[in-house]
């Protein structure tokens, strides 16, 4: 799926390197931190719980001893209540689930993060919008203005 896209994540890679994202105040970067921190927490979490969910799909299949369960209801064209077709499906049934869960796990964080990065953009901007001295020369406010639209014109791109 990230390959496929390839291109888009490379073209938000790019975007996020436009100077309208610099040149922050050392106040402002601790706000984006701390921001990102409390992201992080969230989205370590949720990793954590996709492990979890991922254990508990491996073993109470493998706790019901007497019955050959699969971790997910399936129909197969043959017998698996012999021993080696049964561990090859559970072996490939488990390995399917490893990969999509941390595969669209993978794109709720990226999502999420993305989102959040662009939250807290629109906060600098806020902040450089209510920075802008009015009682300057017109040339200043000009200046800052069009600063601060092309940066919001970055973050909504």
């Amino acid at each position: 799926m990230f390959y496929l896209r390839k291109h888009l994540l490379f073209h938000i890679e790019k975007m996020l390197q436009k100077p309208s994202f610099y040149g922050f105040t050392s106040k402002q970067l601790t706000r984006i931190k701390s921001n990102l921190q409390g992201t992080y927490t969230i989205t370590s979490y949720f990793r954590g719980f996709t492990v979890v969910y991922i254990i508990i799909a491996i073993t109470f299949p493998l706790l019901q001893r007497n019955d050959r369960v699969l971790p997910y209801n399936s129909w197969q064209p043959y017998d698996i209540t012999q021993a080696s077709y049964y561990y090859a499906t559970f072996a490939s049934q488990i390995m399917a689930l490893i990969v999509t869960a941390f595969t669209n796990s993978s794109i709720d964080v990226m999502y999420y993060l993305t989102l959040n990065i662009a939250c807290c953009q629109l906060d600098l901007l806020m902040d450089r919008f209510k920075g802008v001295d009015y009682s300057g020369s017109a040339n200043r406010i000009h200046d800052n203005l069009v600063k601060n639209l092309v940066h919001h014109y970055d973050i909504i791109e």
